[in-house]
């Protein structure tokens, strides 16, 4: 698992170069690096004897659960929105230098054209998102 973290922000650090997103990377990593020491002293502090109040047991035991899920949650949901980020910006830039009918071409002319009509009307349109940056 730790080589496919590795890859990803490989990856993600070839996408986010030269863009606003390019520190936020390093801030996910050492959040995930944080969260690592905490499970492992949470672990520490189970596994030893000094804590002897169940309570205490308890707790600690959901920390150890909770802390982790959480922050995996912040830093997925971190990367999607950089993720999301940069597809608008790749979409706004081919927007931007095309014509329109250079950048209607695509839709036109997809296999799936009947689809795309009668699902253009979603967020997450490709199509509306250029359309949208072309009038603004």
């Amino acid at each position: 698992s730790v080589l496919a973290f590795d890859s990803i922000f490989h990856v993600l650090h070839k996408l986010t170069h030269d863009t606003p997103f390019h520190h936020m990377l390093p801030a996910i990593e050492k959040e995930l690096m944080i969260v690592g020491c905490m499970a492992f002293t949470f672990r520490i502090l189970l596994s030893s004897s000094v804590v002897t109040d169940e309570k205490w047991i308890y707790s600690l035991e959901y920390a150890d659960i909770l802390v982790p899920i959480t922050s995996f949650c912040f830093c997925f949901e971190g990367l999607l929105m950089v993720g999301m980020s940069l597809q608008a910006f790749d979409i706004w830039n081919r927007a931007y230098h095309l014509q329109l009918v250079e950048f209607l071409d695509d839709y036109l002319h997809s296999p799936y054209i009947l689809f795309l009509q009668r699902y253009a009307w979603l967020p997450f349109s490709k199509l509306n998102s250029g359309l949208e940056f072309r009038i603004i």
